[in-house]
């Protein structure tokens, strides 16, 4: 709690008259209005007990401004006066009066602070209130989405794998839809430029036919075309491949594989210019 001191100073009665002008009673004046402004700066550190203070203040200087009164009167008796002068009385309560009235006015303004400061607390609760619930609510749809990360993290192997199922499920339709059983096989490249591209950037080095058997129950078969060539032909030739695969007849078959081959690149301009090369498998052969 705050106390305002008033400095009281006794004076001779011929100097009564000056008392109000004189530099003891300014530096009173000075110290109690220092010791207010002291007490208006706790208004930021707090106000309900700053109120309290004030209001204590408030008695307090009015106790002092009454022996402050009193004094003053004793000194008028003790220099010989039968009875204080009213004038002077009179001016004294004026004085105090305009203290009064300024504390009074001090002290409604912190009251108004005060109400302010409580109805931004109760806005700030509300505030508080607001941004917990959605703290909470973010926190929430952290964790939901995590939790879907997770389920596709963990559907990801299955869906490769279901991917790789349907890969062969539709290689075995396009096996059982293209694949002849006369020994010959008649293969042409769509997309050839998108190939090549392919090729040429390494991708995908080959491309492989679907495949076909010989006649009647015979060895399963595919060719192999390198687009971009192969090793020592890469990017001046073409290699083609012929490839024999493990196939359902290999148990009855004849081993090892030397029957004739014949490749035919077919011309497609109409000139019947086609390319023809026959060969007879070689066992020692690398390629073999």
């Amino acid at each position: 709690m705050c106390h305002v001191q008033i400095m009281l100073f006794q004076f001779i009665r011929s100097e009564r008259g000056n008392h109000l002008e004189s530099e003891q009673h300014q530096k009173s004046v000075l110290v109690m209005l220092e010791k207010l402004q002291q007490l208006l700066s706790t208004v930021n550190n707090s106000t309900e007990p700053l109120i309290t203070a004030m209001n204590s203040s408030v008695s307090s200087f009015k106790t002092i401004r009454e022996e402050h009164i009193e004094q003053n009167l004793s000194m008028d008796f003790e220099s010989g006066d039968t009875a204080p002068s009213s004038s002077r009385i009179n001016d004294l309560r004026d004085e105090f009066q305009k203290y009064d009235d300024i504390l009074i006015t001090l002290t409604q303004g912190v009251q108004t602070l005060f109400n302010d400061i409580n109805r931004l607390s109760t806005k700030s609760l509300s505030l508080t209130s607001l941004i917990q619930a959605k703290y909470e609510e973010s926190n929430q749809l952290k964790k939901i989405r995590l939790e879907s990360d997770n389920r596709i993290a963990a559907n990801g192997p299955i869906q490769e794998s279901l991917e790789q199922e349907l890969s062969n499920v539709k290689e075995n339709i396009e096996s059982i839809e293209f694949t002849t059983h006369d020994g010959m096989k008649t293969w042409k490249v769509d997309n050839i430029s998108e190939k090549m591209a392919a090729a040429q950037s390494e991708r995908q080095n080959s491309i492989y036919s679907q495949p076909f058997y010989s006649p009647p129950a015979g060895y399963k078969m595919r060719a192999r075309l390198y687009l971009n060539g192969d090793e020592n032909a890469r990017r001046t030739h073409m290699p083609l491949f012929f490839v024999l695969m493990k196939g359902e007849y290999d148990s009855i078959l004849k081993w090892p594989f030397n029957h004739k081959v014949t490749f035919c690149l077919l011309d497609q301009s109409g000139q019947n210019q086609h390319e023809i090369d026959s060969f007879r498998p070689d066992i020692k052969s690398t390629s073999f």
